[in-house]
């Protein structure tokens, strides 16, 4: 809709792994491939939401530099929250 948005911001809405495939590496790789696709792309920041109880992605998109923005009450249900991430590209990891 507004193309020119894309050289400044992107979102990461879906990164899964199915769970009998996890803990091998592959929900790294595919971040990692994400990240530097946005950074060919010259973005400057990566914003995601992921569910505040799922400490492994959590640790996954700190370890690549992400900094959790807010809590966000509901998102998933009314008793499932979620945490608004971002990251500057370039810096700080990401």
């Amino acid at each position: 809709m507004y193309p020119w948005l894309s050289s400044f911001f992107a979102s990461i809405n879906n990164l899964a792994v199915k769970e009998s495939d996890r803990r091998q590496g592959h929900g790294e790789a595919l971040l990692k491939g994400a990240i530097e696709k946005c950074r060919t792309r010259k973005v400057f920041r990566i914003c995601l939401n992921v569910d505040s109880a799922n400490t492994a992605a959590v640790n996954l998109y700190k370890k690549f530099g992400f900094q959790v923005d807010g809590l966000l009450h509901g998102y998933y249900s009314p008793d499932i929250h979620a945490y608004r991430m971002y990251c500057i590209v370039n810096q700080s990891g990401c």
